[in-house]
C-alpha cells in the first residue's frame, strides 16, 4: 500500500511530492523525438477541504509545460470574484 511521510509545519501538515508531465503528455513529448524535462520536488500543504491543487506557473515553465486549459476558481483568501488559472498536465511519482 503507497504511503507518504510528512512534517508538520506552521501552516499544517507539509509532504514533499515529485511531479512532472502527466504520462500521456510525457509519451507525446517523447513521440515527437524531445525528452521531458525531469520531475521537481515541491513541498505541498496538505487541505483536505481543498478540490483542486494549486502550483506555481514557474514550476511549470521550469518542467517545460505549457497550459492546457483554464478555469475559474475561489479561494479562501480571494474576494468573492473567483481566480482566472491555468491547467496543465501533471502527474506525480
Amino acid at each position: 500500500m503507497p504511503s507518504a511521510r510528512g512534517v508538520y509545519g506552521p501552516s499544517g501538515p507539509i509532504v514533499d511530492v515529485l511531479i512532472g508531465a502527466s504520462e500521456p503528455r510525457r509519451r507525446a513529448i517523447l513521440a515527437s523525438g524531445l525528452a521531458p524535462n525531469p520531475d521537481l520536488r515541491l513541498s505541498f500543504i496538505i487541505d483536505t477541504g481543498a478540490d483542486t491543487t494549486m502550483v506555481n506557473d514557474q514550476h511549470m515553465r521550469t518542467l517545460g509545460l505549457g497550459p492546457r486549459g483554464a478555469r475559474d476558481i475561489l479561494t479562501a483568501t480571494a474576494d468573492e470574484k473567483p481566480t482566472h488559472c491555468f491547467t496543465y498536465d501533471v502527474g506525480s511519482s
